[in-house]
């Protein structure tokens, strides 16, 4: 030891290691003088009584303070579970009071659906021969734009929002003096 062979007035020393049940080392209990000693048998022998005391009393300490914090999650938990069969309670009686209530909500949503299907059968057929009536005219207005782009003897050009020709006429074509599949999908220049 340090004490013993360096420049300290230490001249006896006697140490037991502080070793836990795990094999972990601590340190050493040790008994130190200034004058040179032997230990006696009985003397050794309560050194090493001593070292497992301590080692016995800092286990002690150390399961204590487990105890201590499992104690406090064991309260936590208990206080959790109590406020959850609390909630439990009061989730279950809401819904039974809700149950109740959107029974009643549908008795009077099935009545208000029997009066509105009749409404909305009317308005369905009302609509239908109003959409029939609408289609006719626009398959007719397309028609006759059809036959004025087609027949007319300017040349016109439709193009789409990304600027490339979607249709052209054939006055159109005469003008370019290209065919209508060559200039489908290209710029207009």
């Amino acid at each position: 030891n340090p004490f013993v062979t360096g420049a300290s007035a230490v001249r006896f020393y006697a140490g037991v290691p502080l070793t836990l049940r795990d094999g972990h080392r601590l340190g050493t209990l040790c008994v130190l003088d200034q004058q040179p000693r032997s230990l006696t048998e009985s003397q050794r022998t309560t050194l090493q009584t001593l070292a497992r005391q301590v080692v016995a009393h800092l286990e002690l300490r150390r399961t204590l303070r487990q105890l201590e914090a499992s104690n406090v999650e064991l309260a936590a938990e208990s206080a959790r579970r109590n406020s959850l069969e609390l909630a439990q309670q009061a989730s279950a009686q809401a819904m039974c009071e809700t149950l109740d209530a959107m029974q009643e909500q549908r008795y009077q949503a099935e009545q208000a659906e029997h009066r509105l299907n009749a409404v909305l059968e009317q308005q369905v057929q009302e609509r239908t021969a109003e959409l029939a009536d609408s289609n006719h005219a626009l398959r007719t207005s397309e028609a006759r734009f059809r036959s004025l782009f087609e027949n007319a003897s300017v040349g016109m050009v439709r193009t789409g929002p990304d600027g490339l020709i979607k249709a052209v006429n054939q006055a159109y074509c005469r003008f370019t003096g290209r065919c209508a599949e060559d200039l489908l999908a290209t710029a207009i220049v």
